[in-house]
């Protein structure tokens, strides 16, 4: 008797090839997925590195903006060059130490001549 093709469909070679083919693409849907997923948080981060990026290029702007006007070369000029504008005078306080002043005397007469 030949074999009906209902038999043929549930024959053991045809379901272990069926349960293998779905294995493998389980599988590999598996990971695809891992993939995916650690390709998004590779992707958030990047994003927050543009974030911070362009924030700090903001920041370089503003101090190149402000390095370029003439109110802060003059702050530095007068601060750390000591430069004073025509007519102006400049005065550099000097800070005595009084503990000092008043050893000078004891050690001028300690003194052997």
């Amino acid at each position: 008797m030949p074999k009906k093709p209902k038999d043929y469909i549930l024959s053991k070679g045809v379901i272990l090839i069926f349960i293998t083919i779905i294995i493998v693409a389980g599988i590999t849907y598996y990971g695809n997925i891992k993939k995916i997923n650690n390709l998004k948080i590779k992707i958030d981060r990047l994003e927050a590195q543009i974030v911070a990026a362009e924030q700090e290029r903001q920041a370089l702007n503003e101090e190149l903006d402000k390095l370029d006007s003439d109110q802060y070369i003059e702050k530095i000029a007068r601060q750390k060059l000591g430069l004073v504008k025509p007519g102006e005078v400049l005065l550099i306080p000097v800070e005595e130490n009084i503990e000092q002043e008043e050893n000078e005397p004891e050690q001028e007469e300690n003194k052997p001549e």
